[in-house]
């Protein structure tokens, strides 16, 4: 053997060692994946068990007996594991739902009731009559919120009121 011919050999070697351990190197370095939550890990487990008992049955490697007891126990694991997740996600809805209506009643912003037109003073939507002063509320003919004799439209259902009013005159 010549020396050129060992010199390409470890040549070859220099250079196949590092692009055979780069992807093994890799694997330790590389980030982790988001964790999965717990009941799913579980949940692949269980699948993944499930699978490996049937191939080993199907193989004649686990008794009938023994198959008949463990598919059972793993079937009523992965069902526990489910109705688990359906619980939480129930229980996370409803926290979801009871904070957005939190949220929204703190956001809504506050309806002014409308004005006594004899005295200016505030009116509430169930009033008949001003508070102050006694002068009739006046209110829409199609949802009985009280309104100011300037509008034209109901602020709380759209009705026109302008209509009304010039047919009580």
């Amino acid at each position: 053997m010549s020396v050129g011919t060992l010199l390409i050999g470890l040549a070859m070697l220099v250079i196949t060692i590092p692009l055979v351990a780069k992807p093994l190197l890799k694997k330790r370095g590389r980030a982790q994946p988001e964790a999965e939550p717990e009941n799913e890990n579980r949940y692949q487990d269980v699948l993944l068990a499930l699978r490996d008992l049937e191939l080993d049955y199907q193989a004649g490697v686990v008794a009938e007996e023994d198959y008949a007891s463990l598919h059972g126990q793993l079937l009523a694991e992965a069902a526990q594991i489910l109705a688990d997740e359906e619980k939480s996600a129930t229980s996370l809805h409803e926290q979801i739902e009871a904070a957005v209506s939190a949220y929204r009643l703190a956001r809504k912003p506050e309806q002014p009731g409308a004005a006594c037109t004899g005295c200016g003073a505030a009116l509430d939507t169930d009033d008949k009559f001003c508070p102050q002063c006694g002068a009739e509320a006046l209110t829409c003919p199609q949802c009985g919120q009280a309104h100011d004799a300037q509008h034209k439209f109901c602020p709380a259902c759209g009705t026109p009121l302008t209509t009304v009013m010039e047919a009580a005159v």
